[in-house]
């Protein structure tokens, strides 16, 4: 009979002792909040208006004459000061038909400045071939907004000759900037 009984004895103790909480087995929930949003990739260009009207005819130029702004833009990545992008971006500006401007006008030269800048030299020269400037950079989340202008000046070569035929021909020369965003991730 003992041997029967140590059994019993040993079953009330583990009843005993998982009823008074000193021995139990425990399970934790927790509820996590998970956010989603979406980001935004803003990179705008604008026209803005040059220091003289084009007409129908164009920007014109003689030899001889100081710079003229050929073309005007801002660039931003904020739509305004509360949707300002969230990547980061490169960008990088190419233009195509200067090359021809600047084959057919022998001494003909296209300079870009940052307007938005304290410094008064141009940020890219061109002289020969396209426009080709990269490593602007806006950072994400802060807001930018960056100025160009684009000029041309046709210096007198002393060849006079050759630049009277030049202007006298009536060639139209149409150069066009491509402005290019790459987002950083």
């Amino acid at each position: 009979m003992k041997k029967s009984v140590l059994p019993l004895v040993l079953l009330a103790l583990l009843v005993a002792v998982m009823t008074s909480g000193s021995l139990a087995v425990y399970s934790q929930t927790e509820t996590l909040r998970g956010q989603l949003y979406t980001r935004v990739f803003l990179l705008a260009g604008a026209e803005e208006t040059t220091s003289y009207e084009f007409g129908l005819g164009g920007l014109t130029l003689a030899p001889g004459q100081s710079e003229k702004e050929l073309y005007r833009f801002t660039l931003t990545n904020a739509k305004d000061s509360a949707n300002i992008s969230d990547y980061s971006a490169s960008v990088t500006l190419a233009s195509t038909g200067m090359a021809s401007a600047l084959a057919a006008m022998p001494g003909l030269v296209f300079r870009l400045y940052d307007v938005s800048a304290e410094s008064s030299a141009p940020v890219a020269t061109v002289s020969v071939g396209e426009l080709s400037l990269a490593g602007l950079h806006f950072t994400a989340g802060v807001q930018k907004s960056v100025e160009y202008s684009l000029r041309a000046e046709w210096p007198d070569t002393g060849d006079s000759a050759a630049q009277t035929a030049v202007a006298q021909n009536g060639q139209h020369y149409a150069v066009r900037v491509t402005i290019t965003a790459q987002a950083e991730t």
